[in-house]
């Protein structure tokens, strides 16, 4: 039997992991599941920056495949997603990615 992962909140984002769901400031958010799993992986470690290869690393299958620039895709679209929590998740030029409990002043 798999162990259950806790929910996470981040901020105004609260990830289920269990449940696949996602909710900004108790709205829910359709998140494709590559994008929900870009989401959880910033997740686990918030205000880390987290390489391509490091969210790579934590996408099931298809995620081993995925190019720096597919990833900015998939992280743009995740932003247009969360709409008022866009802002917590940071680019790191040169670096990669951080999801934040606050959007950048």
């Amino acid at each position: 039997m798999e162990k259950e992962e806790p929910p996470l909140v981040v901020g105004r984002i609260a990830i289920d992991p269990a449940r696949y769901d996602v909710t900004v400031d108790g709205q829910r958010v359709e998140l494709t599941l590559m994008q929900f799993n870009i989401l959880k992986a910033l997740a686990r470690r918030p205000g880390w920056v987290h390489s391509p290869d490091q969210i790579a690393a934590h996408l099931p299958g298809a995620g081993r495949d995925l190019t720096h620039a597919s990833l900015k895709n998939q992280v743009y679209h995740l932003r247009r997603r969360l709409g008022v929590a866009a802002a917590q998740v940071r680019t790191v030029r040169g670096l990669g990615y951080a999801l934040h409990d606050r959007p950048s002043e």
